[in-house]
């Protein structure tokens, strides 16, 4: 729906159907890269302007997105994605900012995860093995490929995007320098009643390290942050760096 030399105008908000969906700021010309490197709303609302519903519905399914996991838990989550045939207006460009759907933790974790390691949607599993009061295995949990949603050259540019919403975009309170870092921010409305509330919010990082050969993943959201403060870069990825220093100091 895009390449990576497309520009596009972020001026700060864009009327789609009967929506205006709104940036905090204007951000000019950008391209790809850059519309996740600002955050731009307005950007990515425009290329899922363009997006078949029913294609869209089916990769987000690939991807894991408004489905269960099957992690082996009690209570799991499946989130929200409604089928596309209720997919009117203004929904298709809605979704390529995150609303108008409901993710787990899991599932966001799941989703990164396959953007980072060559392109495939892995099932997640909690224990990786259990042990008889012998020392013998009983169980092991083996790694299991569901889809591959990206070839590896998309997976290593995405990582190099990734690294530079840390090193220069909406994530630089999650920056460190070693390691190397990448992750995305999230400010999501919180809804009720089929309503968005104002002033409410979960505010996200999502991130992993190092960049040249992931190993480790971490997720953060804050509900209802308060202070004033709600945006994703300045609630949730300070607490992720945080994290990750002390993640550094038990392992050194």
């Amino acid at each position: 729906m895009t390449n990576a030399r497309e520009r596009f105008d972020c001026k700060g908000k864009i009327r789609i159907a009967d929506v205006v969906i709104h940036d905090i700021t204007s951000h000019g010309k950008l391209d790809f890269p850059g519309l996740l490197i600002e955050s731009c709303n307005v950007g990515m609302a425009s290329i899922g302007n363009r997006m078949d519903p029913h294609l869209t519905y089916s990769s987000l399914k690939q991807w894991g997105f408004g489905s269960p996991l099957g992690v082996g838990l009690p209570g799991e989550e499946v989130g929200l994605l409604n089928p596309p045939d209720q997919w009117r207006g203004s929904v298709p460009a809605n979704i390529a900012i995150g609303q108008g759907l409901g993710v787990t933790p899991l599932q966001m974790t799941m989703a990164l995860s396959a953007v980072i390691n060559g392109g495939h949607v892995m099932k997640p599993y909690i224990v990786r093995e259990a042990l008889s009061s012998d020392g013998k295995i009983v169980y092991k949990g083996n790694p299991e490929k569901l889809f591959t949603v990206l070839s590896d050259k998309t997976s290593e540019y995405l990582k190099g995007v990734l690294e530079q919403v840390v090193t220069k975009g909406t994530g630089r309170t999650a920056f460190l320098g070693n390691p190397r870092v990448g992750g995305k921010t999230g400010t999501a409305q919180v809804a009720q009643g089929g309503v968005y509330l104002k002033k409410t919010y979960v505010s996200s990082f999502v991130g992993f390290w190092p960049v040249e050969r992931p190993r480790h993943l971490l997720f953060v959201a804050i509900g209802h942050p308060r202070g004033g403060e709600y945006l994703g870069g300045r609630v949730a990825a300070p607490v992720f760096r945080k994290i990750l220093e002390d993640v550094l100091k038990i392992n050194s």
